[in-house]
């Protein structure tokens, strides 16, 4: 893309930002201080408790003691698996009524509810996908630290090519073009992942490499299932979308099915999600002279 080319889509991007009335957005603060994006849930008239943004949920989860305390209905038995497989956890769907996140409301939410001891040691009690919203815009501001949630329509659409979700159905997440050593890779756009890239093992001795690798601490993602992580750091230039990345630690674990994305790459960016037609747009941070 040449300069001309970007500062233009860049300035499309800035307008895009500040494009609807205020009265039509509803706002969730982020805190960005961790390495995962946090917003408060509220349900009902109780307290508000925080939960993770996760762009790579399919769904809503919550921890499962923190659902029965708040009064949340049990549905009936849910069983839920992870990306890298292993056995399913138990839990049970259940629905928000009324209630809040940030200032964005929430009715007729669903989720399931798990006993997830990983997140009482995140000091969280939910995990919330952009599906909540499904049917308007989530603009998610990584610069700003909020969340945007904006009715569709041809004014707020980006102007920037889309990125198709992953595949279809239940499982489908945001996703992203992302080019290493001149080969193409969809991948996930995943908030919850607090590191820089994630790939299959199997792609360790695919990509160009600046050193050898290094054992990194076991990965583990819901289920607690530790997974072995290989640490190294790409030679040259990685394009994410729009955005490009020098020689960036990645890390490979068994067990994943695709190139993951994660916070560190998207510091600064804004990420608007489609969920209802399944695409989303990576928007680089402005650059102010």
């Amino acid at each position: 893309m040449t300069a001309s080319v970007l500062a233009a889509a860049l300035s499309a991007a800035a307008s895009l930002l500040q494009a609807p009335a205020p009265a039509a957005v509803e706002t969730v603060p982020l805190d960005l201080t961790g390495p995962r994006p946090i917003a408060t849930l509220t349900i009902g008239t109780g307290a508000p408790v925080r939960v993770i943004f996760d762009t790579g949920a399919s769904g809503n989860v919550l921890d499962a003691e923190f659902a029965r305390a708040a009064g949340l209905p049990d549905e009936g038995p849910a069983r839920v698996g992870t990306p890298a497989g292993g056995p399913p956890m138990i839990g049970f769907r259940t629905q928000i009524a009324g209630g809040r996140l940030g200032n964005a409301a929430l009715a007729g939410v669903r989720a399931v509810a798990l006993p997830m001891p990983s997140m009482q040691q995140l000091n969280v009690r939910g995990v919330f996908g952009p599906g909540s919203f499904s049917g308007r815009l989530v603009f998610l501001d990584l610069g700003r630290g909020e969340i945007r949630v904006v009715p569709k329509s041809p004014a707020t659409i980006p102007a920037l090519p889309s990125h198709p979700y992953s595949e279809a159905g239940p499982r489908s997440l945001p996703g992203v073009e992302v080019e290493i050593g001149g080969r193409r890779h969809h991948a996930h756009i995943d908030t919850g992942q607090p590191g820089m890239l994630m790939a299959p093992m199997a792609m360790s001795g695919e990509v160009p490499l600046d050193g050898p690798l290094a054992d990194g601490p076991p990965a583990r993602l819901a289920d607690g299932v530790p997974r072995a992580v290989k640490i190294g750091r790409i030679r040259g230039n990685v394009r994410i979308g729009t955005l490009v990345l020098t020689n960036p630690e990645i890390r490979f674990m068994d067990g994943l099915n695709r190139v993951n994305v994660g916070m560190q790459a998207m510091r600064g960016a804004t990420i608007v999600l489609d969920s209802a037609e399944r695409r989303s747009w990576v928007i680089p941070p402005l650059v102010v002279p």
